[in-house]
């Protein structure tokens, strides 16, 4: 008999796993509806929460007389004075008299030719405000002098003018240099405002504010400490004793330390460690120095050595210093007045400044106060405009020897040929130096300045790469060009044309040329070109043989022509005119072979101030005999302003150099000889001193010229005086704001104080009438309550509806917390309004019905009834809903409700916590299924594993028999 095997696949561990697996998960899918129950039901009781508080806001609308006690004003005459009323003022009726409106003060300086025209404010100053509460800034800095090293918790402190002192402590900083970077780092992260901090050639810490005009002020601290001087040697067992002002001794004991230095790192460790606390150690000029960390605490300490007497350190307290202030050094010569107003702007001390054009080249500076008032005075000074013009030359570029710098001024050229020295470290034929580095630059600046200076009239001035060119003379323009290059080929008039003069043109010639540059000279409109030769180069074509070869060639091959005839001597070509007194047009201009990167750039830093005002005047006298005392006369631009020590009008003249001041009958006062013209914000201020017969006179430019003063307002409610600072006025009438509207001062002049004749005139200017306001509220507020409880109900009656349906089935069905509180809301309702008297009336009696399916129904005729009825002034007097207790209403149990601890709050966060408290048994249940799935896992794998076993030996067994079963048949 044959016996046949089987293969077997084997069994579907994963598929047999998640059947299992299925099973258990039931617990857990149950808990997971649970949860999603859960967060619908918080998602319900969010929006019913909502809604309740919706119906917290109409109520408490309902129930809140400011609202309804609106109040109208009105004005007799609303131009001068108006009024506006909150819902606290009594209805009334005030008079006002207005004697004086509050004014801002402004001022104009004038005298200026354009927004970017530079400025000195050397003297300038700006004073906002009077007496104790006035500020002044002026562009002062502070240094900290004679002190070049600090220690730790020195503080210093920095106050800009106009805001509170700033505090900088020192740390780990010990050099000036450090602590200007610390200072400059703190304003970057912004721990400190305002500030700037660098140090002086003196090595001296220098504050600056960042508003070149505000000013600064400093002062250094220094914290109080113990000096053990170097006399001491300290050894192994030495005893340190220290006591801070407020604490209890502690001590150091020395074991290797022999000198101040290690004691000092010694101390610092074992406050690191925490066995010492509160000080910190260093070493100044060798000796110990033991401080408080806390610079507010002093401290004593002694050095026990073993022997008598124990060692005391000597304490020094607390020591204070002022920075030196300084007037000058923080405004830039390149200061415009357009840079003056956006600096007053920035000062943060309600003004506002702006450049104001009135004509051609005329410009003045408004400053005004932004702030109505007396004590918002302002005075400003000290602005000065530069006479001379400035014009800024700055090299660039990488410069060769041999290279040319042509500056022209007035047409009139200087040229000047960069130098192998130029090149040099020293200037003089040391180290080479590269052609763009500031060595060359200043070496080049240097000598240009040297060989310029007073050519046509214009000083040179060389600081590093930069030259400055400056006017001689004040008021006198020029015109500058600038130009650099391998070579420079230039003309000049030489020779002005007069009579029986030939007009002379000069070509000049410099630099390096090279075969094939081309030289092209226009006169009278004919031009004239010269190509180079390699005849006319000697050695790398820059020599002075080759510029007189040039010269020659050029002066050869143009010969005469029909204007002038050329002559060479040297680098030069001079054209001279055929024709005495005839001038003639020229110019000139090279196209060269040879390259160069040098560069030069010219910019005009102060302009030229060509009606510059008065700068000088000879003798002054006395006509007459005016009264003593000061004459001020000021430019306004058209005619002088003149006030004297009197009240007589005074005039002034300035006329063919004398300036003259007239009393109305005659001059009183005279200087001769003036020089200049007056332009606006000039003024003469002039002293007659000893008995008439002695002036001295002396001259403010751009002074200010006060457009209004600051003043306050003077004004009577219900025969009330009054001084104020503003027009607008609210601290007289509980809950009124009166307006002046009309400025207004008296024919006689500002008034400064209250007196008996203030209000002499008893003119009423105004009449307010402050009554009940018209508009009505009360409907509007009852419809919005109405609103919010339907809107409620209707919520609430969705979210419970019952049904064996759980799609139609509310959410908050059988939810009894929600059940109780409209129970109890309905309740209060029921409870009707109570009035302020005390009384009770039903919200019938306003047109809100109570309906069967529990929603409200407003009866607007009802309600029209009820606001004709005086509705809104029921309101206004303060109802109350639902009145239960002096402590229970309708409202205050919807307020109680919403809070944290209220029924509402509570019980969304008991569902919320059921929520997490079965996401909890969820997590666990995952946990514990994890560790199911994996014994699964191992179970199956493991039968698996033995049934493979067992095929293998079935499939052996059924093998063998097969083979013996062979052999029998054999």
């Amino acid at each position: 008999m044959a016996v046949s095997s089987t293969t077997s696949t084997g069994i579907n561990v994963p598929e047999i796993v998640s059947g299992l697996m299925d099973v258990e998960r039931v617990p857990v899918t149950k808990l997971q509806t649970q949860v999603d129950q859960k967060t619908l039901v918080i998602s319900t009781l969010g929006v019913f929460q909502s809604k309740v508080s919706a119906l917290e806001s109409a109520a408490k609308a309902l129930t809140t007389p400011g609202i309804y006690a609106l109040r109208d004003t009105t004005s007799s005459d609303a131009t001068k004075v108006s009024a506006t009323a909150s819902n606290s003022a009594a209805a009334a009726t005030y008079a006002v008299k207005v004697a004086q409106t509050a004014q801002a003060e402004a001022e104009v300086l004038g005298g200026f030719q354009s927004a970017s025209q530079v400025i000195d404010l050397d003297e300038f100053s700006l004073t906002v405000g009077t007496g104790d509460d006035a500020v002044t800034y002026s562009p002062q800095f502070a240094t900290l002098t004679d002190k070049t090293t600090f220690t730790r918790n020195e503080r210093i402190t920095m106050t800009l003018n106009g805001q509170d002192a700033q505090t900088f402590s020192v740390t780990t900083q010990t050099t000036a240099s450090e602590v200007a970077n610390a200072i400059n780092a703190a304003v970057t992260a912004g721990t400190l405002t305002g500030v700037f901090a660098s140090v002086s050639a003196d090595d001296e810490l220098q504050i600056d504010s960042v508003n070149a005009i505000q000013g600064v002020s400093a002062s250094l601290d220094t914290p109080g400490y113990v000096t053990f001087d170097s006399s001491p040697t300290f050894a192994s067992g030495d005893v340190i004793t220290f006591t801070l002002s407020d604490g209890t001794p502690q001590s150091f004991t020395l074991t290797t330390q022999d000198s101040a230095r290690t004691v000092a790192s010694a101390i610092n460790a074992a406050v690191t460690a925490g066995t010492l606390s509160g000080v910190y150690a260093t070493v100044v000029s060798d000796d110990l120095r033991i401080a408080s960390i806390d610079p507010s605490k002093g401290l004593i300490a002694s050095l026990d050595q073993g022997v008598s007497p124990v060692v005391t350190g000597t304490p020094t307290s607390q020591t204070s210093a002022d920075g030196d202030p300084e007037g000058t050094g923080v405004v830039s010569e390149t200061f415009t007045l357009a840079n003056l107003a956006s600096s007053i702007n920035s000062l943060g001390a309600s003004l506002q400044a702006a450049v104001i054009q009135s004509g051609a080249g005329q410009y003045s500076l408004s400053i005004s106060s932004t702030i109505t008032g007396a004590d918002n005075a302002i005075a400003i000074g000290g602005i000065s405009s530069p006479d001379q013009q400035l014009d800024r030359v700055t090299l660039s570029g990488t410069y060769a020897a041999g290279d040319v710098v042509t500056i022209t001024v007035n047409g009139d050229p200087f040229i000047y040929q960069v130098t192998s020295d130029d090149l040099t470290a020293d200037g003089a034929g040391g180290a080479a130096v590269l052609g763009n580095s500031d060595t060359a630059y200043a070496n080049i600046a240097t000598n240009i300045a040297a060989l310029f200076d007073g050519h046509a009239d214009v000083e040179a001035d060389a600081t590093d790469g930069v030259i400055d060119f400056s006017a001689v003379t004040g008021g006198v323009s020029h015109t500058i060009s600038v130009s650099s290059g391998a070579a420079a080929a230039v003309i000049y008039e030489e020779t002005a044309a007069s009579d029986g003069v030939e007009q002379v043109a000069r070509l000049e010639l410099k630099g390096q040329f090279t075969a094939g540059d081309v030289i092209s000279v226009t006169i009278e409109g004919v031009p004239f070109n010269y190509t180079v030769l390699a005849a006319d180069i000697d050695g790398d074509g820059a020599t002075a043989a080759t510029h007189t070869n040039i010269a020659t060639a050029l002066a050869a091959a143009y010969g005469t022509g029909s204007t002038a005839v050329a002559t060479s001597s040297g680098n030069a070509v001079d054209f001279t005119a055929l024709t005495a007194n005839e001038p003639f047009g020229f110019s000139a201009a090279k196209t060269v072979a040879a390259t160069s990167s040098a560069g030069i750039a010219a910019a005009n830093l102060v302009a030229n101030v060509e009606n510059f005002g008065i700068t000088e005047w000879g003798a002054e006298s006395v006509s007459s005999a005016p009264a003593d005392g000061s004459y001020v006369a000021t430019y306004d631009g058209v005619s002088w302003i003149v006030s004297g020590p009197d009240d007589v009008n005074y005039s002034a003249t300035l006329s063919s150099g004398t300036f003259s001041v007239n009393d109305g009958v005659n001059d009183i006062i005279s200087i001769a000889d003036v020089v200049g013209s007056a332009k606006a914000g000039d003024r003469i201020t002039m002293l007659v001193s000893g008995t008439g017969t002695t002036v001295a006179a002396t001259l403010t430019e751009h002074a200010s010229i006060e457009l209004q003063s600051a003043r306050d307002a003077f004004v009577s409610i219900n025969g009330q005086a009054l001084q104020r600072s503003s027009n607008s006025i609210d601290d007289v009438v509980s809950g009124v704001t009166f307006n002046l509207n009309t400025p207004t001062v008296p024919s006689g002049g500002a008034i400064t104080a209250l007196s008996s004749t203030t209000f002499a005139s008893g003119t009423t200017d105004a009449t307010i009438n402050v009554t009940a306001g018209a508009q009505d509220l009360s409907a509007e507020a009852v419809t919005d309550f109405v609103t919010a409880y339907n809107d409620l109900i209707s919520f609430y009656k969705t979210e419970t509806v019952a049904s064996t349906d759980p799609n139609s089935r509310g959410v908050l069905n059988g939810d009894s917390n929600v059940r109780s509180f409209m129970d109890r809301l309905r309740g209060l309702y029921s409870q009707g309004i109570r009035l302020a008297d005390g009384s009770n009336i039903s919200f019938g009696s306003i047109g809100v019905e109570f309906q069967r399916d529990g929603t409200l129904y407003l009866d607007t005729g009802a309600l029209n009834t009820a606001v004709s009825n005086g509705l809104q002034d029921k309101l206004a007097a303060g109802v109350t809903l639902g009145y239960e207790s002096s402590t229970s209403n309708f409202t205050s149990f919807l307020t109680a409700s919403l809070r944290t601890t209220g029924l509402i709050s509570t019980h969304l966060s008991d569902v919320e916590a059921q929520q997490a408290q079965l996401e909890e048994r969820i997590s666990d249940w995952e946990d514990k299924l994890s560790r199911i799935q994996d014994r699964y896992y191992r179970q199956y794998a493991a039968l698996d594993a033995l049934l493979f076993r067992l095929q293998t030996t079935s499939n052996a067994l059924a093998s063998a028999i097969d083979s013996l079963v062979n052999s029998q048949k054999n």
